[in-house]
């Protein structure tokens, strides 16, 4: 029980109160530091096994990495994106002609890189061809002003087009 004292006078006791000292606080600090060590040692142990674990990943990931042959791979992608970079620089009718009386157009060429064919159409629906790059093609012409589209590929990748078009007139 525990009573206070000041210059008023001294109070009645307090009720039933049990408090626990250390006998000696050199021992209570040490306690405390055996525990922080306990502690930092488990955090120790556990970024151990996590560094462990990050290692054996590590080197599953080189080994799968170094047993792949990349050397064919790069050579397959490079291969397949010289041909899929193809363009189209120019589309031309022969004597540079836009207007004929005739219901066919005048021969229709392009110039053109990494494409190796090419194909007309009128409506973007029906197409007509294919036309080596290195030669001409014809379409029907509607009378009035015609759009011919022009879409070109390589022959390794038919469905991979680049696209232009030319004005022709049909009097």
């Amino acid at each position: 029980m525990f009573r206070v004292n000041e210059k008023r006078g001294t109070y009645k006791y307090s009720s039933v109160a049990w408090v626990e000292t250390a006998t000696d606080p050199a021992v209570a600090a040490a306690k405390a530091a055996q525990s922080a060590a306990e502690s930092t040692k488990g955090f120790a142990e556990e970024a151990k096994l996590a560094a462990k674990n990050t290692e054996t990943k590590t080197n599953q990931l080189y080994d799968y990495v170094t047993g792949l042959n990349l050397d064919n791979l790069n050579s397959k992608v490079e291969k397949l994106s010289s041909r899929m970079t193809g363009n189209i620089n120019a589309v031309y009718t022969q004597n540079g002609a836009t207007a004929t009386t005739s219901d066919i157009s005048p021969p229709i060429s392009v110039n053109a890189s990494g494409v190796t064919h090419f194909e007309l159409s009128i409506d973007g629906v029906n197409w007509v061809g294919p036309y080596q790059v290195s030669s001409s093609g014809t379409i029907a012409l509607n009378k009035g002003v015609n759009t011919v589209r022009v879409r070109a590929y390589h022959e390794d990748l038919p469905n991979v087009y680049v696209y232009s078009q030319k004005t022709l007139f049909r009097l």
